[in-house]
């Protein structure tokens, strides 16, 4: 509870305003308390302001009961909690003068002392009874006028910190741009003066003036002149550099009152040229299972209830058309919508498809935005200029009133889950809970859906919506395989080869997918067997061709390559591939420059992804080779083949969900291909194999999801692992292989006495022992799916045991938590 109390400088207890501002208070205060048996007596008081150092006058508002004994109970607290951008599993209570009680909200910042240093931290709530004051500490400031966080971005955050269970802090610094949890009060908004005509003055009075000052003050005249022939106001800074001015002749003529200046806040948006493909043609038509899909969206809209559909539809079947008439609904009730994309670089059709239709009420929201454009992007969603909004992983945060729609795209892509820092959360996830608490509507969209979602929806939580087949009457490309190369020097095999010979002949597009990085991947001594390794991790060296280094993808550590084995001086030998040989192997085909490289290596420069889909998408460029990225969500209408090059690859790794990564990555590349019904020759998909009797490469060729989902989630339903039950991943690390491996012993002994309802698995070294020079051991906790609510007694007990192991861990053993992990690597 809060201390009802008002700020009145140099006001006496008599004034009218004080008795006004009062009255208003108490009947705020009234609603809340009266109803609970209270009555509320007024103090006047006097107190000095922290803020000003001078004395104010203030009154109190003290709400009273009486108790069984009809002694009067008195309500008088001024305390609030505050969570920190801490790991600390807590909130800490801090007392705040009367003078500020007017900033005391949810979701407001407080710059409160702690130990000897000074934080910022995030009101969450207020303290259910009375504490002495010996021991509560006084806030040092409340920024916020109004709260920062909404109140549903507030409950979204703590939904997160319980079921991930992670602290306060860390939910809360992963709902705030960069900079609020800063000592201080965060990002500073740009504030620019601007320079325009004086109230009343007409342009040919102002060229008339300009012209008496000719003689004596000519670069005043020629201000004058520039601000007539601009007509909008100007930043002070251009006209000083239009006109060959001085800051001193401005100054006259502001004092002159001939012209006028109004400080003004520059907006920094993102421009959405710099992120998008545009596309100016108009929304096609839907076709039959469009429009069903639509229809039934557009009811439950009106309706505002919560409901969740999954969207299960075919490479190319225009998911997007639909989720674009979903938010035209919103949008016509005066509600916003979010969209949430797995990486928004490399989707720059899909933002430009949106941008074209919904221009600039659209806002982009990412986190590798500067902190300055996220801030002003966060205020302008925050003052509704913005109702649709459109990020990755991030934007799940962003501040929309009156939320509507959420649309998950690709939704089982494994960039929603963040990895590292704390909390690991699932973005698609917590969508639907943040649709749940604004009673929104929500999509989740896929041509190849996650497990979990598709066990949804078979078990009607979900509603199953299907389009199966693609727009235009574009037909779904044949899948075949061919063998990999047997030369050392290459990686395409005849097969391949000749089909991209005759694709570029025929002016046509082609997309290879090799999902490894680099040159060689493996070098190695055939004479005694050493392997070059990273000396941070336990990680085989990739050998980079074009600065010729060897380079680990994991801690980033890279050294060139030694001439001989440094263990028995005999020769080296390079082997595997990755897409700069790839890219090699192409030089025998078609001339370099009709090639372009889409991985981690060639988009580190801001903008290079967008730049190089460009290129390719201009058909500047006849082949796009790459990684996984080119995989996602890309439609050229002129690609004809697409070359899986290395499948073998991402198969066999000892993850449960290796074959469903591998099948949805196969299949989404293979969607690339033939997406428009122009092109006069077939489109083909060319998987390099040695084993095309594969299972998952089987299912890929015959597109069935059902048959490979049912395969799936029998085995997953026996082994009880996720969708069929809930699992969380215990890593212990230190730089102390014994310490890593004492601590995982230490904490599944306790787990197993307190809580032997769950079903623990380990220690067991990772499958990457040592990275970034600690060694690192896992433990499992398999439960069952009624324990996976952060109020089940298994949840509670074990967050009570992780709290107390914490505070007995040492400080040189790191424990992460990753509830329902994606990667058990």
């Amino acid at each position: 509870m809060i201390c009802r109390s008002v700020r009145l400088s140099k006001i006496k207890n008599n004034c009218p305003l004080f008795k006004e501002k009062l009255e208003k208070m108490v009947n705020r205060a009234e609603l809340k308390y009266h109803r609970a048996g209270f009555r509320s007596i007024l103090q006047p008081a006097q107190r000095t302001c922290i803020r000003c150092k001078k004395s104010v006058f203030y009154a109190q508002v003290c709400f009273i009961t009486r108790d069984s004994d009809n002694k009067t109970i008195r309500f008088m607290p001024n305390f609030l909690q505050v969570a920190l951008p801490l790991p600390i599993d807590k909130t800490f209570v801090y007392r705040f003068p009367p003078e500020l009680q007017s900033h005391v909200q949810p979701g407001c910042r407080a710059v409160v002392p702690f130990g000897r240093r000074v934080l910022t931290g995030i009101i969450v709530d207020d303290p259910v009874e009375d504490l002495p004051d010996k021991q509560i500490r006084d806030v040092l400031d409340l920024p916020d006028i109004d709260p920062l966080l909404p109140e549903d971005i507030l409950q979204l955050a703590h939904w997160i910190k319980d079921y991930y269970l992670c602290s306060w802090g860390e939910a809360l610094k992963a709902a705030l741009p960069s900079g609020h949890l800063k000592k201080g009060k965060g990002t500073a908004i740009l504030i620019e003066e601007r320079i325009s005509a004086a109230d009343g003055l007409i342009p040919d009075n102002l060229l008339k003036r300009a012209g008496e000052l000719d003689g004596r003050a000519p670069r005043q005249a020629e201000m004058l002149r520039v601000v007539v022939e601009s007509v909008v106001s100007l930043p002070a800074g251009e006209l000083l550099q239009r006109s060959g001015g001085q800051r001193s002749a401005l100054k006259s003529l502001l004092s002159a009152g001939l012209l006028q200046s109004q400080r003004t806040q520059v907006k920094r948006y993102p421009t959405l040229e710099a992120l998008s493909i545009r596309d100016e043609a108009p929304l096609p038509t839907p076709n039959e299972d469009q429009q069903k899909a639509i229809e039934t969206i557009s009811r439950s809209i009106e309706a505002g209830a919560n409901q969740t559909f999954l969207l299960y539809g075919v490479t190319g079947s225009g998911k997007t058309l639909v989720y674009q008439k979903a938010i035209e609904e919103v949008i016509e009730q005066g509600g916003t919508a979010l969209v949430l994309i797995p990486e928004i670089s490399l989707t720059p059709q899909l933002v430009g498809r949106f941008r074209s239709h919904f221009g600039d009420r659209i806002a982009l929201q990412h986190s590798a935005m500067p902190a300055g454009e996220r801030l002003d992007v966060w205020n302008g969603i925050r003052s509704g200029e913005f109702p649709v909004v459109i990020g990755a992983r991030s934007a799940l945060f962003a501040p929309l009133k009156n939320l509507k729609l959420i649309v998950v795209d690709e939704e089982g892509d494994s960039s929603f889950k963040q990895n590292e820092p704390n909390p690991r959360y699932n973005a698609r996830d917590a969508a639907l809970v943040r649709a749940k608490m604004n009673n929104a509507v929500a999509i989740l969209g896929s041509a190849t859906p996650s497990l979990e979602s598709f066990y949804n929806a078979e078990g009607s939580r979900y509603t199953l919506l299907e389009l199966p087949t693609r727009v235009d009457n574009a037909s779904i490309p044949e899948i075949n395989f061919t063998l990999p190369s047997n030369s050392r020097t290459g990686v395409l095999g005849k097969v391949l080869k000749k089909a991209i010979s005759e694709k570029i002949a025929n002016g046509e597009q082609v997309i290879l997918l090799h999902n490894r990085r680099g040159f060689f991947t493996f070098v190695f001594c055939p004479f005694c067997d050493h392997i070059l390794q990273c000396r941070h991790c336990e990680i085989s060296l990739t050998y980079h061709h074009t600065d010729r280094m060897l380079r680990c993808h994991v801690c980033g550590y890279d050294a060139p390559p030694p001439r001989l084995c440094p263990e028995c001086s005999g020769a080296l030998r390079y082997t595997g591939s990755g897409t700069q040989r790839l890219e090699d192997d192409l030089k025998g085909i078609l001339p370099l420059e009709e090639t372009v490289r889409l991985d981690a290596d060639t988009t580190q420069r801001k903008g290079s992804h967008h730049s190089i889909l460009k290129m390719f998408a201009a058909g500047e460029k006849s082949v796009l080779l790459g990684t996984k990225m080119v995989a996602r969500g890309h439609d050229y209408p002129r690609v004809t083949l697409v070359g899986i090059v290395a499948a073998d690859a991402e198969l066999f790794f000892p993850d449960f969900r290796s074959d469903e990564r591998s099948y949805a990555m196969f299949l989404q590349a293979a969607g690339r291909a033939g997406r428009s019904a122009e092109n006069a020759n077939p489109a083909q998909v060319l998987v390099q194999t040695w084993m095309p009797e594969n299972r998952v490469l089987q299912l890929v060729k015959s597109g069935d999801y059902r048959t490979f989902y049912e395969g799936e989630i029998k085995l997953r339903r026996s082994l009880g692992y996720p969708p069929c039950g809930g699992m969380i991943l215990f890593v212990f690390s230190a730089k102390s292989e014994e310490k890593a491996k004492k601590s995982a012993k230490d904490f599944i002994l306790k787990a197993k006495q307190d809580i032997p309802r769950g079903n623990w698995l380990g220690p067991a070294p990772a499958f990457r022992l040592r990275v970034r020079d600690r060694y690192r051991y896992q433990v499992f906790l398999k439960f069952d799916l009624k324990q996976r609510s952060p109020k089940s007694s298994l949840r509670v007990k074990l967050r009570e045991m992780l709290n107390k192991f914490k505070a007995e861990i040492g400080k040189d053993v790191n424990m992460t938590i990753d509830v329902d992990p994606i990667q058990l690597l």
